[in-house]
Formats: C-alpha cells, structure tokens, sequence
C-alpha cells in the first residue's frame, strides 16, 4: 500500500474527480509535462498511470499489488 504521507512528499495531491493521486511531471525544463497518478483498484493494487492534457492514458503500470 502506498502511504498518503508518501504520496504527499513527492508532490501528490488527492484529486476527487478523478479518485486518485496526481502530480504534473514535466521535462525539457517545463517545456513539456503530462499528469502522473497513483490509483488504487477495487482488489487493493496500486496503479502508475500517465495522462496527456486531452485525458489519454499513454502509459499504465501496476506497481504494488494488494
């Protein structure tokens, strides 16, 4: 399980909407950035996802089972 503490000190907010944890990462000195979150599915897993502006998930991983 992921800690809320965690989560937080990297940057993490909790978004209601969409009912996971979501930070902005950017690159080429803020040039570009997407939205990077950390779900938690109804079994207890934890998700990696990446969301481009528009909504589309390019890059989901499972990252902790429950």
């Amino acid at each position: 399980m992921l800690e809320e503490t965690q989560l937080i000190q990297k940057g993490y907010e909790w978004d209601d909407v969409e009912q996971w944890w979501v930070r902005e990462w950017t690159t080429n000195n803020g040039a570009e950035s997407i939205l990077e979150a950390y779900r938690e599915d109804v079994e207890g897993s934890w998700w990696n996802i990446m969301v481009d502006y528009s909504g589309y998930i390019f890059y989901e991983e499972k990252v902790m089972d429950s």
